[in-house]
Parts: structure tokens; C-alpha cells; sequence
């Protein structure tokens, strides 16, 4: 790693699309927000070599020192389970390739709360409260699941969840 690192990354992992954004410490810009996309025809080995492979390219660009993460929980047990793998597959890589440290994992009830105040908040109102901080943002408010079936809209939970993180990560960082 580069020296006088002075970025975070905010992750919402995925099998299928991965959410990242990766802010400035000090002026809490964000330098990066997007998602890394997988095929349905990749094996799990690759999706998750595929999805580390490209975080960590991030992490060298942006000079990444602190990561952290959206924890998921699913009712399918082997969902669960493939994505607990990718999660322990990414953090590991980021200790060990760049030297990146990890701090917390956050619950969507976390996120919630700390964001907007109250944990029983939709993920459309942390995309509200986001986009006062950061007006700039071209991605339009979460649809609904059904809303988003039927309009083919761009999903863009990923990328407030990950931004929701990045922004907590680096409250807590300017705080320590």
C-alpha cells in the first residue's frame, strides 16, 4: 500500500452484484461507487475470485486503508452460506493482498438507525438521507422488488448500502 492512506471502502457484498463506494477520509467525497457484476454462469470459485480480484484493484487505485461491510441475512440456507464464503473470502483477501484493515460489519437495522435515526426506516429513506449529504448522486430512489421487475430499473440497493457503510466507517474513523 501506498503510504498516507486516506480512504475507506463501504462494501454490500453479492453474489450477482456488489456494491462498493469508496469515500475520502478527510472531505468524505466519494472518489468511486459502483457495482462489480457477476454471470449466473460462473462458478462460485470464480465469482468469488472475480469479486476479490476487483475490490482489491480498487483498494490500490483509491489507496484503501479501512474496509468494512453490510451483513446479510437470508432465509435460503445455502445463500447463506455461499455468501458467508464470498465474505471470508474478500475480507481475507483484503488483510493479506493490501493490507486493508477491516472494521465491523453492519446489519441493515444498523445502517438504518445510524443513518436516518430510526432502524425501522426503509432503505429508501437511507437513499434520501444519503443524497442530502451527497445531492450529486444520479441514481434514483430505491423501487420496490415488484417495481423494479416490472420497469427493468437500475437496482441501486447496492450502491446505498455500500455508501451507507463507507459514510458510517468514516464517521467512526474521524471519531477514533
Amino acid at each position: 500500500m501506498k503510504s498516507n492512506p486516506t480512504s475507506i471502502i463501504g462494501l454490500d457484498l453479492s453474489l450477482r452484484s456488489t456494491g462498493y463506494a469508496i469515500i475520502d477520509v478527510i472531505t468524505g467525497n466519494i472518489l468511486s461507487m459502483n457495482t462489480i457484476k457477476t454471470s449466473k454462469e460462473m462458478s462460485d470459485q470464480e465469482t468469488f475470485m472475480y469479486i476479490s480480484g476487483e475490490i482489491i484493484k480498487l483498494c490500490e487505485k483509491y489507496n484503501v486503508e479501512y474496509a468494512a461491510r453490510e451483513t446479510t441475512f437470508v432465509k435460503q440456507k445455502k445463500t447463506a452460506i455461499r455468501l458467508a464464503e464470498l465474505g471470508g473470502s474478500v475480507l481475507t483477501t483484503l488483510l493479506r493482498t493490501v493490507g486493508v484493515k477491516i472494521l465491523d460489519g453492519y446489519t441493515p437495522a444498523n445502517i438504518k438507525k445510524i443513518i436516518t435515526g430510526k432502524g425501522d426506516k426503509e432503505k429508501k429513506d437511507v437513499a434520501a438521507e444519503l443524497q442530502k449529504t451527497y445531492p450529486n448522486l444520479l441514481f434514483d430512489l430505491p423501487f420496490s422488488m415488484k417495481e423494479l421487475k416490472r420497469k427493468n430499473i437500475l437496482k441501486t440497493d447496492d450502491l446505498y448500502d455500500a455508501l451507507g457503510v463507507a459514510v458510517i466507517l468514516r464517521r467512526k474513523i474521524v471519531e477514533i
